[in-house]
């Protein structure tokens, strides 16, 4: 297999010679019994070919069509592969196969060549085919790795100390008090330092060992020295602790709000791309590291860095030649700490990653837990959270295993020299040259040396952690929302409802469009049904109606303006929802009924939902309005939700009004009676309707069917009738379902 990128130019100017201008070409990786090979699609003015190549020069011919003959270009993901089909006047044609990796590119390519197809041969030589890259993956600038999916930067080249300089940027509004910390924790620090030489050099040789006059005052000097290096020492400790614990509060608070509003800000596409439990998991788990790295971690690094300097001072001046041995291992310690910093951020990075996702596998299930128990499923997902589980276990243990190996090896480095200060400073005082008391103040200074060395040995283990869950907040803090406003957007306090879609071409995932080519008009106050089977592309319309995407191509236009160019407050201000999966808050019912209106009285509360007809079932409750309805509102039966939906959306008051199966959730009584305050909701206002229970459009005054993602039929619910398409196969088919049941007499008279 040659694995070629790139097309021979010798061949490309003999083909132009014969066949016409050159206007695209397409690399394949499967060759045409399936097996992997090295395929090239090329379309000229005048023919769409396939090509094998078999050297860096030799071409053959595997299939031409002339342009002229083809009626549509068509892509099809199968599993494991993809297919490009030409239509022509007389077959079906199978040009050629793809792996899935290059399924977006074929995309594209058969866009560009439906739209050739439509040109005459001038026009195709003046057409550009601007090859759209693939986005499925993000590339590393700088060294050409793919950026995980979990990660919007690079872990490879992210910048260590550029990150540390953002990060400490959060902690300058503090600045005074982080000092005044710094200060009480150096005076602690050095109060530390008092009882070593206290008890050594003074109690042991000056009181113990020479036995002066006034040695028993001195006794009582010392201890009362011990006592009040202690007890200072605690009280700077109870007031540092005091101060650090209301800094460490105001910061996690302060980056927590930020990152919330960073997601608040996002677009719909950042959380369809990420699970919530790996989300909560940057919210919680990694601004608590974050909030320790700047309170504690900063202060305890600059006091042993300075505690470091100020024992090794004391050591020399007490012994230079001990001193000397003491510190020969270090250098030794450090080399090995800078050795493994890369590979334990690593590590580290793994650890993290894979504690998010079991996150938010738990996340999953808990939600859920009511689907789990319907179904029995309980053992299944118990398999899938213990496959998270070992995961995170298995990171967790390499790294912690791989430190646990590291670290005892860079203290047994560092305790060296404690053993040649005992063979040293034992025979110096064995031979007079030292007191005793001399080498237990010694030795307890090394001890007290070593606990920073040790430490900043252990800096990169401390710096990964922090670092690394820098990052990942980070990444929420600079992910921007693929849907934005313009710099100076159109305002529009007071909409009309006048919407028309021109030509629309969406997806969710670029090349696997769930929309194509929609066109439609809304008049103001008009109500549009929109019709067609479950994955047809109807939900799509509302969530672009209300721009939580942007479409790929075409406009969407609201009063005539580009839905772009409109500030997006005034258009979700501007829009009520009632959603078929009704999501209702943790709160009360009065709560959630108001919720967009916060300043809602009660009596526009109660208005709204007896309009709704849910009063009757909210005051049999004993807390009435203030009752809570529980986590999603568990504690209401699905109606119950459904009808506090249509009360929420009926005291908002919108001018656009989206219905997604807003009846879908209620029993046929109940059904009727909602229907009725529907009718007095949508007088005066632009309504969408999705619906299956299509007796609900009765009053529609258009009706759209969406198949595939493309409306194949649009007219009045009577004239769809006339015609039995599609339209009237699906009524006809949910005519003979109701009659079975008994529900409803006859839709399709009701309807006409």
């Amino acid at each position: 297999m040659l694995t070629a990128r790139s097309l021979s130019e010798a061949f490309k100017e003999n083909l132009e010679a014969e066949k016409g201008k050159v206007i695209l070409t397409q690399y394949s990786d499967i060759d045409e019994k399936g097996l992997y090979g090295d395929l090239w699609l090329i379309a000229t003015t005048n023919f769409i070919e396939v090509y094998k190549q078999k050297g860096p020069e030799e071409y053959s011919l595997r299939i031409s069509v002339s342009m002229d003959e083809v009626l549509d270009i068509s892509h099809q993901n199968l599993v494991g592969c993809g297919v490009l089909q030409a239509t022509t006047k007389n077959d079906m044609v199978l040009l050629l196969q793809y792996s899935n990796s290059y399924s977006r590119d074929f995309n594209y390519v058969a866009r560009a060549l439906n739209k050739l197809i439509k040109l005459d041969e001038n026009e195709r030589s003046d057409f550009a085919f601007h090859h759209i890259e693939d986005t499925s993956k993000s590339y590393c600038q700088k060294c050409g790795r793919i950026i995980p999916e979990w990660s919007e930067s690079c872990p490879a080249c992210i910048d260590k100390g550029a990150i540390l300089k953002r990060l400490l940027a959060y902690a300058w509004p503090f600045k005074g008090k982080l000092i005044l910390l710094t200060v009480m924790m150096l005076l602690g620090t050095a109060l530390d330092l008092v009882p070593p030489y206290l008890s050594g050099v003074i109690l042991i040789d000056k009181v113990l060992g020479e036995r002066p006059l006034n040695a028993w005052q001195m006794l009582i000097w010392v201890v009362i020295g011990l006592f009040a290096a202690q007890f200072l020492s605690t009280l700077i400790a109870v007031v540092r602790g005091r101060m650090a614990a209301w800094l460490s509060a105001s910061l996690v608070y302060e980056l927590r709000k930020k990152s919330y509003e960073a997601l608040q800000r996002l677009s719909l596409s950042y959380y369809d791309k990420r699970q919530t439990g790996s989300i909560m998991s940057r919210l919680v788990h990694d601004v608590n590291r974050l909030n320790n790295f700047l309170i504690e971690g900063l202060q305890y690094f600059l006091v042993q860095v300075l505690l470091l300097i100020g024992i090794g001072a004391i050591l020399f001046s007490i012994n230079a030649k001990l001193a000397f041995l003491v510190i020969i291992p270090a250098p030794i310690a450090v080399l090995l700490s800078y050795k493994f910093w890369k590979y334990i951020w690593k590590l580290f990075s793994s650890f993290w990653h894979r504690n998010s996702k079991m996150t938010a596998v738990l996340n999953d299930s808990l939600s859920g837990v009511r689907v789990i128990k319907a179904f029995a499923q309980e053992d299944k997902e118990i398999e899938r959270f213990d496959n998270r589980s070992r995961d995170l276990y298995q990171a967790s243990v390499q790294a912690e295993q791989t430190w646990a190996t590291l670290y005892p090896w860079l203290s047994f480095v560092l305790t060296l020299g404690s053993l040649f200060v005992y063979l040293i400073g034992g025979r110096d005082v064995l031979l007079g040259v030292a007191t005793v008391g001399q080498l237990v103040t010694f030795m307890n200074y090394i001890w007290r040396f070593y606990g920073p060395l040790q430490f900043l040995s252990r800096i990169t283990d401390w710096l990964t952690r922090s670092l690394t869950s820098a990052e990942r907040v980070f990444e929420i803090l600079d992910a921007q929302p693929d849907v934005v406003d313009l710099p100076n957007p159109i305002r529009m306090p007071h909409i009309k409802g006048e919407v028309e879609f021109n030509n629309v071409t969406f997806g969710y995932d670029e090349h696997e469009p769930v929309l194509q080519n929609i066109s439609f008009k809304i008049e103001e106050g008009e109500m549009l049904g929109v019709v067609g089977h479950s994955g047809a592309g109807k939900s799509t319309i509302i969530n672009l109606v209300c721009r939580f995407y942007d479409p790929n191509e075409g406009e969407i236009t609201i009063d005539g303006n580009n839905i772009k160019e409109i500030a997006q407050q005034d258009i979700r201000g501007q829009v009520g929802m009632v959603l078929q999966d009704t999501f209702l808050f943790n709160g009360t019912i009065a709560d959630n009924i108001a919720y967009a209106k916060t300043d809602a009285t009660m009596e526009e509360i109660i208005r709204a939902a007896k309009i709704a007809n849910a009063h009757d079932y909210i005051t049999t409750f004993p807390n009435g309005y203030d009752t809570f309805v529980g986590e999603r509102g568990t504690r209401l039966s699905g109606g119950e939700r459904q009808r506090i939906a249509i009360a929420r959306a009926i005291l908002h008051d919108p001018r656009i009004l989206i219905l997604d199966e807003a009846t879908s959730s209620v029993d046929t009584e109940t059904e009727q009676k909602i229907q009725q305050a529907i009718d007095r909701l949508v007088v005066n206002r632009t309504t969408i309707a999705i619906a299956h229970r299509l007796s609900t459009l009765r009053n529609a005054d258009k009706l759209i069917v969406i198949e595939e993602g493309k409306i194949v039929e649009a007219g009045s619910p009577s004239e769809l009738i006339k015609r039995k398409g599609y339209y009237y196969e699906l009524v006809m088919a949910q005519e003979i379902d109701s009659g079975k049941n008994g529900e409803v007499a006859n839709v399709n008279e009701q309807l006409a």
